[in-house]
């Protein structure tokens, strides 16, 4: 029962497979940033998995300049949603259309995101669903966008998840 005063708690960080499901987890008692982890996870499962080709799939909180730069410059594949704001394009500039759950959802490649700084660019994903609504995503991959949209949909999923588990609990 909530006595409704602060209690000591710690953030955790989970290491997801590709299915979804959690195989670790980090905490941290100071609430570090998801940029405080990611690279440092990245190279714990580089050491784990030495002959595996990993793909990074993380929300905004990690998609800063830097911290793209710094896992593209390590050799790590890596898909993200780009942080706003960013231009919205016209329904005639999507050229691919996929279906995801019964929803189509069209797809546009523009030219890569210029990280600034001298930080160079990353591959652009840009999504339209079916209601208008446009979301970015930024890789660096070889992978095809649709596989790069599934691997992003598995997140949507997961947080989706969370968000019950949060509003019910």
């Amino acid at each position: 029962m909530q006595d409704k005063r602060v209690r000591p708690g710690a953030s955790d960080y989970y290491i997801h497979d590709e299915d979804g499901r959690a195989v670790g987890r980090f905490s941290a008692p100071h609430h570090g940033a998801l940029t405080d982890f990611l690279t440092p996870t990245a190279l714990l499962l580089r050491l784990a998995l030495p002959e595996e080709n990993i793909l990074l799939a993380f929300d905004r909180a990690g998609a800063f300049p830097v911290q793209l730069s710094e896992l593209r410059d390590e050799g790590f594949e890596f898909v993200t949603y780009e942080r706003r704001p960013y231009a919205l394009l016209a329904e005639s500039a999507f050229t691919e259309s996929i279906i995801r759950d019964g929803e189509k959802l069209l797809l546009h490649e523009q030219e890569k995101r210029n990280l600034g700084g001298g930080r160079g660019r990353v591959r652009r994903i840009c999504v339209r669903t079916e209601d208008g609504r446009q979301i970015n995503l930024l890789a660096v991959s070889k992978r095809p966008a649709a596989r790069l949209l599934d691997v992003m949909h598995g997140r949507w999923v997961q947080e989706n998840g969370f968000k019950h588990a949060k509003e019910r609990w």
